[in-house]
């Protein structure tokens, strides 16, 4: 079978991924997927598309994402969806309710499809359809911000406060507004802002410090700075959560006077040590480090990052995340689905729906199917779809993941007795799937227990060349 001879590189992989071991055992107990109940194939192609603009007009916005989640995990394909959506859209009366369906449509492409980059395009767009509705501003803000385009982001907060009806929203938009302009060096038009932010949280202790980095004496900043650092130091062992409220005043005066300086990164390091989730000390060494050409050193510090979380879901949100900010940030694909495999390898071992847990994994497989394979290395695919197989999830999103391996595996692999299992369970689910109806014109019924025999030798040479691999690595 194509792609056997990936393995030993796969279990080099760093540790996230699924243990040879466990492949093994999960291997050898049976692939479950192989044999399911037969149901009669009717081999007529899915094309019962969910009119959206009816759902608009009627109301049923609520409805709007699981229809269309339902109309993706029975597509053939996932290229050109987007489009048809967007199509459909465009044909939709009336600015306010185009502006709504362009909103709904902006979620799923970051949630379903992890295509932020489509869903910036639409909260534009809904927002100038409807500008008394902000919400989608403040979408469009958070993106930018994971593309680290602090510019952006104080240029919607602005107008988020101008067109806001909303008196406590309009506060908190000043709140970062205030913030963002300090952290994009805009030491005096942050000021008025924090200062405005103060009168609203009298005891809040970010804005007292913030409003601190603009306020020390600008021609002996180094002292200042340096006294900060001392005061850290001194502070770390007995009260590290103010130590590390120290070293990011310090970087702060010192992103602003001086960036370059050795001193700006420890000091960043400082509060990372003391606070591995400060978000924007992690994005301002992030920044310079990436200045630097320094990418594999954020990467270990993002793996420390998410390490030091305590909860399995979290470590999900942030492996996502990052995954995300890779793509948007620095179009690192590479980088990216290192850790849309952590996040996808966290969720099909966890115990929660995975559809609730990573709302993306389908677009995350995606996404390594196009990385990996394109390399021909296909022994970590084959892993994720088959942790996938034995995942808690719909049976709607267990079908999607199994076309998607069917399809790699008979079309991408040549290897049409394997992708069997793959489209045995996808008959079970969607029997009228398209591309389901075009391997069954070729190959017969997926689910004739005859295939059980060819998949477990299959099985048994994947779990030998696995031992073999481990052996070799060692």
């Amino acid at each position: 079978m194509k792609g056997k001879k990936h393995l030993g590189s796969y279990f080099a992989y760093p540790r996230f991924f699924v243990s040879a071991t466990e492949v093994t055992l999960r291997r050898s107990a049976g692939f479950r997927l192989i044999v399911v109940a037969a149901r009669g194939i009717k081999g007529a192609a899915f094309n019962h598309p969910f009119p959206l603009e009816k759902a608009i007009k009627g109301g049923l916005l609520m409805q709007l994402r699981d229809q269309v989640a339902k109309r993706l995990r029975n597509a053939r394909i996932w290229g050109g969806l987007l489009e048809e959506l967007e199509k459909e859209i465009e044909r939709i009366e009336g600015k306010e309710n185009r502006a709504a369906a362009l909103f709904e449509l902006g979620e799923l492409c970051e949630e379903f499809f992890l295509r932020k980059d489509r869903a910036m395009a639409h909260y534009q767009q809904a927002f100038k359809q409807n500008p008394q509705q902000p919400r989608a501003l403040t979408r469009a803000r958070q993106i930018y911000r994971e593309m680290g385009n602090l510019e952006m982001v104080a240029t919607l907060l602005g107008l988020e406060m101008k067109v806001s009806g909303d008196a406590d929203r309009k506060k908190e938009a000043e709140r970062l507004l205030g913030e963002t302009l300090l952290d994009a060096r805009e030491r005096e038009k942050a000021r008025p802002h924090l200062e405005g932010a103060s009168r609203n949280w009298p005891g809040d202790a970010d804005i007292a410090d913030a409003l601190a980095a603009t306020n020390y004496d600008r021609e002996d900043w180094l002292s200042e700075a340096e006294r900060l650092m001392g005061a850290a130091r001194a502070r770390q062992a007995g009260d590290p959560a103010m130590a590390a409220r120290m070293w990011f005043r310090a970087a702060r005066i010192f992103h602003i006077e001086a960036k370059t300086d050795p001193q700006f990164e420890e000091c960043l390091r400082g509060v990372i040590s003391l606070s591995p989730q400060h978000e924007m000390a992690n994005f301002l060494l992030e920044k310079i480090l990436a200045e630097q050409s320094r990418f594999d050193e954020i990467v270990a510090l993002e793996e420390k990052r998410i390490d030091s979380l305590g909860d399995v879901q979290s470590k999900i949100d942030l492996s996502k995340r990052i995954g995300n900010m890779w793509l948007l940030r620095w179009k690192d694909k590479e980088r990216a689905v290192r850790f849309y495999g952590r996040a996808l390898t966290l969720t099909y071992r966890g115990t929660v729906d995975a559809g609730k847990a990573f709302p993306g994994h389908l677009a995350a497989f995606n996404v390594l199917r196009e990385v990996h394979g394109a390399k021909g290395d296909w022994a970590p695919l084959l892993n994720y779809a088959e942790l996938g197989g034995f995942a808690p999830m719909s049976d709607a999103d267990r079908a999607a993941l199994m076309l998607q391996a069917g399809r790699m595996v008979w079309r991408e692999m040549n290897d049409a007795a394997t992708a069997k299992g793959f489209f045995a369970e996808v008959a079970r689910v969607f029997p009228e799937n398209e591309e389901l109806a075009a391997y069954v014109a070729e190959f017969g019924d997926p689910t004739v227990d005859a295939a059980a025999p060819v998949a477990e030798a299959a099985i048994r040479q994947i779990a030998r060349e696995t031992a073999a691999a481990l052996k070799g690595n060692r």
